[in-house]
């Protein structure tokens, strides 16, 4: 395992100062442009992507977040579900075209929309068919946003059975929808982590 904490490091790109603080430490992008689902179409589309593969040509190495707004994996509409399949697929196409192995994805759930004994079933279900064509070398990390509790994604993770599907802890999200500790949340997903959300506020990092 590689120890060297800058090379496991990404900063976001909705940071308004990505550039600057990944040329001063070499750390990795997480591509947050397609967390808008527009951003994929059209000629705004292509502009995004031109702007992408510029940055391709510098940094080192990128992590994809995925668009999520009005996206249920779990979602009881099945059309719904098909435009979150169809959305999700489109971003996977744009990771590997950039050469990126790594997406992230939110979880979509909705608290007092779908019951956790429903969206976990389902979410196995989806997360599974999304990934029944993805290379051997692609890996999802599915995101918690309104999960008020970490079980419930270890259980999707779980229950999934692919390495390739993992999970991402945002600390942020947790701290403000969950009363679960930080300890509890780490340690319920351990297993199946491949990234981490934190915000660092201190102006030295290293």
């Amino acid at each position: 395992m590689d120890r060297n904490i800058r090379s496991r490091l990404a900063i976001a790109t909705i940071c308004g100062k990505w550039r600057e603080i990944a040329d001063e430490y070499g750390v990795a992008i997480e591509l947050d442009q397609y967390c808008q689902a527009e951003n994929m179409d059209g000629e705004k589309g292509e502009r995004v992507e031109a702007e992408i593969r510029k940055s391709l040509t510098k940094y080192r190495s990128f992590v994809l977040h995925a668009p999520f707004n009005e996206l249920f994996p779990a979602a009881i509409d099945p059309k719904a579900r098909n435009l979150a399949m169809e959305r999700l697929r489109q971003a996977a196409a744009l990771a590997m075209s950039f050469g990126i192995k790594k997406m992230v994805v939110h979880s979509g759930y909705v608290p007092f929309v779908y019951f956790k004994e429903w969206h976990v079933p389902r979410s196995i279900e989806f997360w599974t068919e999304f990934m029944s064509d993805m290379p051997a070398d692609f890996e999802i990390a599915i995101e918690n946003v309104l999960d008020d509790e970490p079980d419930m994604l270890a259980a999707i993770a779980r229950g999934a059975g692919d390495p390739r599907i993992g999970l991402c802890y945002d600390a942020g999200h947790a701290n403000i929808v969950s009363r679960q500790s930080q300890d509890r949340w780490l340690e319920t997903l351990a297993p199946y982590l491949k990234h981490l959300h934190i915000q660092l506020r201190a102006k030295k990092i290293f």
